[in-house]
């Protein structure tokens, strides 16, 4: 019986973490709120297919026909666009587009820096999407190159 209680359990469990996963109708969440489920899922993702469904059509239909090292070094980039401790410090929607300004902690070449938020969204099919997002902060380069420089992903 208890074997029976515990398989239920686990699969209302994969069950419930498979919809929260997936980008949200954009009825009753706000672009933020889209955004940091990316945030969440890109932390932890293993290939494309983890975070491809947050994107735009077009960029979402370019990144699922890379294949082998190619789509390796995409979700590499992807992942290089990790925010920790991201808020929101200005959220604006416009229609069908939405722009969210924020702050965070972001990493590259093994330093963390405080990083401003640039994010725009599109609302596809009822669902907020990612457009475009980006973030800056001053990290020091590797041995090898000189003086201070600003890194920023794109």
């Amino acid at each position: 019986m208890n074997k029976k209680i515990f398989l239920l359990f686990s699969l209302l469990a994969m069950v419930a973490f498979s919809f929260s996963t997936m980008p949200a109708l954009a009825g009753g969440f706000k672009p933020s709120d889209i955004y940091k489920q990316y945030l969440a899922r890109v932390y932890y993702a293993r290939s494309l297919y983890d975070v491809a469904p947050y994107f735009i059509d077009r960029t979402r239909n370019n990144m699922l026909s890379l294949q082998g090292e190619a789509a390796q070094k995409q979700l590499e980039k992807l992942k290089k666009s990790y925010i920790g401790k991201f808020t929101v410090k200005k959220e604006e929607v416009v229609g069908d587009m939405a722009f969210i300004e924020a702050t965070g902690y972001a990493k590259d070449w093994g330093q963390v820096t405080k990083a401003t938020v640039r994010v725009e969204m599109l609302r596809e099919s009822g669902a907020w999407k990612i457009k475009h997002h980006s973030w800056s902060g001053k990290v020091r380069p590797p041995k090898g190159q000189i003086g201070k420089k600003k890194k920023s992903y794109r």
